[in-house]
């Protein structure tokens, strides 16, 4: 007798960020290499200016940075673009989710500073990848029953062997329920479609929150049915 194996592997749509599933990206011992004090612009080190710049960048599954777009100003030229030439030649090691390394959106805040040792001024480089700082999402978390859809794989389907995977979008509400189930990516098989849009209906989470408030966003997942 064959046995049925629906399984669910959870994607976001949006950055920011990190789900229960998902290790976020983080700088590799190469990227600081390209942005140290050393590397602080001259004009702005002989002139004493100070500040913080902001960028938001996605990382690449082998870790590459594109698409680096400053967000916030440091107020200085000089600054700002030895800020975004960090980013455009460094690199990262990527975001992993359920095993496997993904592209994800993200936010740097990079604190350009200057302070006096032993008589001497020092110049200094900090990053802060923050995404709560940032005013970014916190991403939610799957709550309640499993996310997992066994129950819900059709009969019929099963009695013909049919498989595949189903990829439903939706919008998780302030409260936690999912709102505007669709397909986003069609298995091919309808029964199997409609049934990963009942089960995505009955999902529960744990809200995006944003400055300490709930916020509704984007998610999808990939529902993939396999009988064994």
């Amino acid at each position: 007798m064959k046995s049925v194996i629906a399984l669910l592997l959870l994607a976001p749509l949006s950055a920011w960020a990190q789900s229960n599933a998902t290790t976020p990206p983080r700088q590799d011992y190469g990227f600081f290499s390209t942005c140290l004090g050393k590397d602080y612009p001259p004009d702005a080190f002989a002139a004493h200016i100070q500040g913080s710049a902001e960028v938001d960048v996605r990382v690449t599954a082998d870790g590459q940075i594109k698409d680096v777009v400053l967000t916030k100003s440091s107020g200085n030229a000089s600054l700002d673009r030895r800020t975004k030439a960090c980013f455009e030649a460094g690199r990262y090691k990527p975001a992993i989710r359920d095993g496997k390394a993904v592209e994800v959106p993200w936010h740097e805040k990079v604190d350009w500073t200057i302070e006096e040792w032993q008589g001497q001024q020092i110049a200094h480089v900090k990053f802060d990848a923050s995404q709560e700082a940032a005013g970014r999402p916190l991403y939610p978390v799957a709550v309640g029953k499993p996310h997992v859809c066994i129950e819900y794989y059709p009969v019929e389907a099963v009695r013909n062997g049919v498989q595949g995977m189903t990829t439903v979008g939706f919008t998780i509400t302030t409260q936690g329920t999912t709102a505007n189930v669709h397909v986003s990516v069609s298995s091919g098989d309808k029964l199997l479609d409609d049934a990963a849009l009942t089960c995505a209906s009955t999902w529960l989470y744990k809200p995006a929150m944003k400055d300490g408030q709930p916020v509704a966003v984007p998610w999808k997942a990939d529902v993939r049915w396999a009988l064994h």
